[in-house]
């Protein structure tokens, strides 16, 4: 721990956020201490919590088992058309 340091900080409990349980802002030395401006912080430290909030879910991609019966049926379509072209050719 350094002495002779300190730092205006807020803590948040309980943010109602599925990702966080507690959250910390550690404010600048610059900011002037007034009732009016701590309410306001206070208000913006819980809007921050909020945009981290997922809004919706991800989307699920196709396994690689739909993948690969996919690209299989395309080989094999791909492989009968060439094989059609072929014999149509020669006769």
């Amino acid at each position: 721990m350094i002495k002779g340091c300190q730092k205006r900080m807020i803590f948040v409990k309980n943010t109602g956020c599925d990702l966080f349980d507690e959250a910390y802002f550690v404010l600048k030395d610059d900011i002037p201490a007034n009732a009016e401006l701590d309410s306001s912080i206070v208000q913006i430290a819980t809007e921050i919590i909020n945009q981290s909030m997922p809004l919706k879910p991800k989307r699920k991609r196709p396994s690689s088992l739909h993948r690969g019966v996919l690209g299989f049926f395309i080989g094999c379509a791909f492989s009968i058309a060439v094989s059609a072209f072929v014999f149509f050719a020669i006769l």
